[in-house]
Formats: structure tokens, C-alpha cells, sequence
């Protein structure tokens, strides 16, 4: 079933920017090497997009299981749902990344400068680069072997693991659990509700 409607024109004239910039819509085992600005990018089945330094998207839709890869270009905003996949090695997402259903958000480097949202099932990995805030739902799961971090909110049954990241607050909430084993937490840690906090290793620092 389609998450979205994908708008009918094949070209979007934005508002006092003088020039045409062109949508996609990729299905199958379809690949596109985006170097340029474009609108909207709709990825479905098994397609795949590496965006360069040069390409951005204003907003990005995944589904199914495409796979889009942020090699040094940049995104606005993105959604991912059912089994689809984002990696973001270099670059910038400049405002909020939504994750549903059993989509996976990889990032080993880069920078997402607003909100990550983790909702259903879905999983976020941190090994580098830095999340401005995430906020993890449902039974989503997130693991932090690296990178950095503002601030960290988990609620309902979702599932946190900090194994080396840098992160400056720390929230849990509803019945959620975060296991601490290695890695620096700057702020303070508030756990409410049922939820839980095992910390065996790592530095938490306080005023």
C-alpha cells in the first residue's frame, strides 16, 4: 500500500527560484546517481540513490526496501517506512528524519540538524557523525557505538544501547530500558514511569 501520493507533474517550479528543479520516482532495482537539486526523490521495491556532494533533496520518501545513501550531499527531509534503508556516511539532513515500520537508519558520519523520530519497530545506529535529537517510540531500537549527541528521549517499550557515544541529556519514559556500558553522558539522566537505566560502564557528568 502507498504511504504517500507522489505528485503527478514531473517538474516543480519553486517560488522565486528562477529555474525548474526536477522530481524522481525510482521502483524495482532502479539506481540514480543524484549530483543536482531536486524536490521530492520517491524511492520503491529494491531501488537504490547515493546522493553526492552537489545533489540535495528537499524531501525523500523510502519504501518497501530502497536503500539511499548520503555520501556528502544533503537532504531537507526524509521519511523511511516498511523495510527501506537510509545511510548517512557524509552530509546533512537539515530538519526531521521519520522512521516506521522495520526501516533501519545508519549513521556512520555527517550531520542531522533537527529531529530523528524512531516509531513501530524500526532501528537507528550511531557510529559517528551527530544527531541533534532523537526520540525513540513503540518498540523501536536504538544503538550508539559512536557519535554524538544532544539530547535522547525514550518512550513506551522502545530500547536504547549507549556503547561509546556522546550524548548531553537522557531521558526514559513509559516502560522503556537503556543499558549504558561505555560512552560519556553529559547532562543528567531522567528516568520516569516503569522505565529503566543499567548503567556498567562509561562517565556520566553533572553539574
Amino acid at each position: 500500500m502507498k504511504h504517500w501520493t507522489v505528485a503527478l507533474a514531473v517538474v516543480l517550479v519553486l517560488a522565486g527560484a528562477g529555474a525548474a528543479r526536477a522530481d524522481f520516482v525510482l521502483s524495482d532495482s532502479q539506481y540514480l546517481s543524484v549530483t543536482t537539486p531536486h524536490s521530492i526523490g520517491s524511492l520503491w521495491d529494491s531501488s537504490r540513490a547515493d546522493v553526492w556532494p552537489g545533489g540535495y533533496i528537499e524531501r525523500a520518501y523510502l519504501s518497501q526496501e530502497a536503500l539511499l545513501r548520503i555520501l556528502g550531499g544533503g537532504l531537507y527531509e526524509l521519511w523511511a517506512y516498511d523495510a527501506s534503508s537510509v545511510d548517512l556516511s557524509s552530509g546533512n539532513i537539515d530538519s526531521n528524519l521519520y522512521a516506521y515500520n522495520t526501516s533501519n537508519v545508519d549513521v556512520s558520519g555527517g550531520n542531522i540538524k533537527s529531529n530523528v523520530y524512531a516509531y513501530d519497530t524500526s532501528s537507528v545506529d550511531l557510529s559517528g557523525g551527530n544527531i541533534a535529537y532523537l526520540n525513540a517510540y513503540n518498540t523501536s531500537s536504538v544503538d550508539m557505538p559512536g557519535g554524538t549527541m544532544s539530547g535522547l528521549n525514550a518512550y513506551d517499550s522502545s530500547r536504547v544501547n549507549i556503547c561509546g557515544a556522546s550524548i548531553y541529556t537522557l531521558g526514559a519514559y513509559g516502560t522503556s530500558s537503556v543499558d549504558i556500558s561505555d560512552g560519556t553522558i553529559f547532562g543528567r539522566v531522567y528516568a520516569l514511569g516503569t522505565s529503566s537505566v543499567r548503567i556498567s560502564g562509561g562517565s556520566i557528568l553533572t553539574d
